[in-house]
């Protein structure tokens, strides 16, 4: 199914365009390549997405959803947005060729459908790279031909989309599972198998409500816990006496390590033959059944994030987003900006890179970085150096190879490290002072400034 608006422009998209020029530019540019962008090759990949169902055809035509889906990036807006601007704005109308719609030309779960099959059939960096490649061949946004690229990378908090469970919702959910699991490969109800095995808290409306208890109480979630401790041993007994200890499913065995795993990431013995919650967090803690993949992690000290980060690399001379990617949020910084490097230096390798200090591990910072050391543009890191001089107090000139300490003495730089004379240092009056900054001891001259 293909999309195959107009290529020239009404009368009334060129007065569009015109009030355009300065600002919201990308609504004139995705409308004058739009048959570039989607032409017949690429509509027949975006098409391919859809081959898991032969016996029906795509709502709307991939490449009407794929613009649709440029418009939610470019003004960051929710799916019900996307949908009411498609109907009211009509920027986005002349770029989905929809004046004067009555109807919602597509719907919320359309684009969700849509946007799942561009990840997993990884068509968003191409619909991305292609997008790009137009931006720059058409120089639209202002364009700027360098020698080479000025990119910037970061990262963004990006929350998944169910809600975070601890340990007891966590654990019942997924005791829950392996009594689902196991019923069906006995042929009964999961409320049969829970009445022989005595397992009321599992098929309760939720594990809370099933446990029943007084959550104000100081020991109500190490009661829980041991409750559906003594659920698993339950289940694990009468799986033994009624299946056998050698009969088994890959769904049962699936069920039956998500159930270990979370024991073993979120408990601990508590020395009275029991177990209570740890205190800390597993390092690759999982945090939802529904989302394998989600994490705990942190964009900094103080804010933490229950889900995904999302890394962005940005070619800061023409305002381009040039690569992107999603990860787990305990996944190292220096990981995303590795992952984002193909993608960003298919224009060009980079000349700069702007980054945050937690990017500094990265392959590609440290490429660059042995290429030209000025390449990589970072905040410092600031060091007290527990009282003494710091390296910002010295005078370092690379080019002549020599270091100028506070006291004035010069020393030459040998290989990576300065090494000033021991009976320079040793008459120097800055070891005479009670509050002297400089190091002290004999071996002071060894230490590298």
């Amino acid at each position: 199914m293909t999309w195959n608006p107009p290529v020239e422009l009404s009368a009334r998209e060129e007065t569009i365009c015109a009030r355009l020029t300065k600002q919201r530019r990308f609504f004139p540019f995705l409308r004058r390549v739009r048959h570039r962008l989607f032409d017949a090759g690429f509509q027949a990949r975006l098409a391919a997405m859809y081959s898991d169902s032969p016996r029906g055809n795509p709502p709307h035509p991939p490449a009407f959803l794929a613009a649709v889906v440029l418009l939610q990036a470019y003004t960051r807006c929710s799916d019900f947005d996307a949908v009411s601007s498609a109907m009211h704005d009509t920027r986005w109308q002349m770029v989905l060729d929809c004046f004067d719609t009555e109807e919602p030309p597509f719907g919320e779960a359309t684009l969700v459908d849509f946007r799942s099959r561009l990840v997993r059939h990884a068509m968003a960096p191409e619909l991305l790279r292609r997008t790009v490649d137009l931006a720059r061949e058409t120089k639209s946004f202002g364009f700027k031909q360098a020698a080479g690229l000025r990119i910037a990378i970061d990262s963004v908090p990006l929350d998944g989309a169910g809600k975070v469970e601890d340990t007891i919702n966590l654990l019942g959910r997924a005791l829950r599972l392996l009594l689902q699991a196991v019923a069906a490969f006995v042929l009964l109800t999961p409320e049969e198998v829970a009445a022989q095995a005595r397992l009321p808290v599992l098929v309760a409306p939720s594990i809370k409500a099933g446990l029943d208890l007084n959550w104000e109480a100081g020991d109500a979630t190490h009661t829980a816990l041991g409750v559906l401790m003594e659920h698993l041993e339950r289940l694990t007994t009468w799986m033994g006496a009624q299946v056998g200890r050698d009969l088994s499913t890959l769904r049962i065995e699936a069920a039956r390590a998500q159930v270990e795993r979370i024991v073993a990431q979120d408990t601990e013995p508590d020395g009275a033959a029991g177990h209570r919650i740890c205190e800390g967090v597993a390092p690759d803690r999982l945090i939802l059944l529904s989302d394998p993949e989600m994490r705990h992690g942190r964009k900094s000290e103080t804010e933490r994030i229950d889900g995904y980060k999302q890394y962005l690399a940005r070619d800061l001379d023409n305002d381009l987003t040039l690569a992107a990617c999603v990860l787990p949020a305990n996944a190292p910084e220096a990981q995303g900006a590795d992952k984002l490097r193909p993608q960003a230096t298919m224009g060009g390798e980079a000349r700069a890179l702007y980054v945050d200090r937690a990017f500094l591990a990265s392959t590609w910072v440290g490429d660059l970085a042995r290429t030209r050391a000025d390449a990589v543009i970072c905040r410092p890191f600031v060091s007290s150096n527990r009282g003494l001089f710091t390296k910002r107090d010295f005078t370092i000139d690379l080019a002549a190879q020599t270091v100028r300490c506070p006291a004035g003495q010069l020393a030459v730089i040998q290989g990576d490290r300065v090494h000033f004379a021991i009976p320079t240092c040793r008459a120097c009056p800055q070891r005479a002072v009670p509050e002297a900054r400089c190091a002290t001891g004999p071996d002071a001259h060894d230490q590298s400034q």
